[in-house]
C-alpha cells in the first residue's frame, strides 16, 4: 500500500498530465484530492518529496507551479461526485482548497 502523500502526488501528476486531444476527463482526481486532505494528516514535506520522485520517474512532464482550473464542463460531474462523497459541491472551492495545499507542498519543498 502507498502512503497518502504518494497517493496524492499519483493524483497531482494524472491530473497535470497533457492530454493529446488536449482536454483532461480526470474530475475524479480532484474529487480524491480533496478526500485525501480532508481525510489525512498529510505533511507537506513527504508530499513534496513524493511529487519530485513521481515526475522524476514518470518523466512524461515538469512538475507545475500552479495547478490549471478544472475546465468549466467538469461541474455536473464534480457535482454529482461531491455529493456522493460528501464534500462541498461549488468546485472553485474545492480547487481552491487543493491549490492551497499543493502550494504550500511546493513551498514546504523548498525550505
Amino acid at each position: 500500500m502507498i502512503s497518502v502523500e504518494q497517493q496524492f502526488a499519483e493524483k497531482i501528476h494524472a491530473y497535470t498530465l497533457p492530454r493529446e486531444q488536449g482536454y483532461n476527463s480526470r474530475v475524479k482526481d480532484l474529487v480524491d484530492m480533496a478526500l485525501l486532505i480532508q481525510s489525512y494528516k498529510i505533511d507537506y514535506e513527504r508530499v513534496a518529496a513524493a511529487l519530485k520522485q513521481t515526475f522524476a520517474r514518470r518523466r512524461t512532464h515538469k512538475l507545475p507551479d500552479t495547478l490549471n482550473t478544472p475546465p468549466w464542463d467538469w461541474n455536473n460531474t464534480f457535482e454529482v461526485l461531491a455529493m456522493q462523497c460528501d464534500l462541498e459541491r461549488d468546485i472553485r472551492v474545492i480547487f481552491a482548497g487543493v491549490c492551497d495545499f499543493y502550494e504550500n507542498a511546493l513551498l514546504a519543498k523548498t525550505s
